[in-house]
């Protein structure tokens, strides 16, 4: 009988620090490391894994940094203001 191992990629979300995955993802493309037989993401993972799969390495890391240094996204002075 024949055995094969089976091994998953699970990318996790929580928002902003998928920025954590997007850079993993792009250094298994680095280094051509793609083990896995099935994909799975989980909210901000699932876009990740989405540009990853498709060969947009870089795509999820500079949309995450673009909102991080972005002042209409995240500011003090909205918080102050009483925004979210």
């Amino acid at each position: 009988m024949l055995v094969t191992k089976k091994v998953a990629l699970v990318v996790e979300g929580v928002g902003m620090l998928n920025i954590f995955a997007a850079g993993v993802l792009y250094s298994f493309n680095e280094n051509n490391f793609d083990p896995f037989t099935l994909y799975l993401g989980v909210s901000a993972g699932s876009m990740s894994l989405a540009s990853h799969l498709a060969g947009q390495y870089l795509r999820n890391y500079c949309v995450l940094m673009h909102c991080a240094t972005s002042g209409a996204f995240i500011s003090s002075w909205n918080y102050l203001r009483g925004g979210h």
